[in-house]
């Protein structure tokens, strides 16, 4: 199965299906920022899917879940989950401003 479909599962993601997820994630980041406006315009729900809190088709489904793996690539573990806590709060303040969207 490809690991777009593992993400919302109790699967664990191989180390190459959690850098594909990553990318995936950093693609969705760039088009939301770069269409935000527009993707506004289809309400709080539809800035929601591309940040991957409602629906399964946003790249950053299932981030936590690719982190976590990359977790074991880290060369600083304290740095990196300083990061990864700070992606996940982010995400979790983006989806909350969304409802003023």
């Amino acid at each position: 199965s490809s690991s777009a479909n593992k993400a919302g599962t109790l699967d664990a993601l191989t180390m190459e299906e959690a850098e594909q997820r990553f990318r995936a994630g950093r693609e969705s980041v760039a088009y939301l920022l770069k269409n935000y406006n527009e993707i506004c315009e289809g309400g709080g729900d539809n800035v929601r899917r591309y940040l991957g809190t409602v629906g399964t088709t946003s790249g950053l489904f299932g981030i936590q879940k690719a982190m976590k793996t990359l977790a074991d690539k880290a060369d600083d573990i304290v740095e990196y989950t300083e990061l990864a806590t700070e992606i996940e709060k982010t995400i979790q303040q983006a989806d909350g401003s969304s409802y003023m969207a």
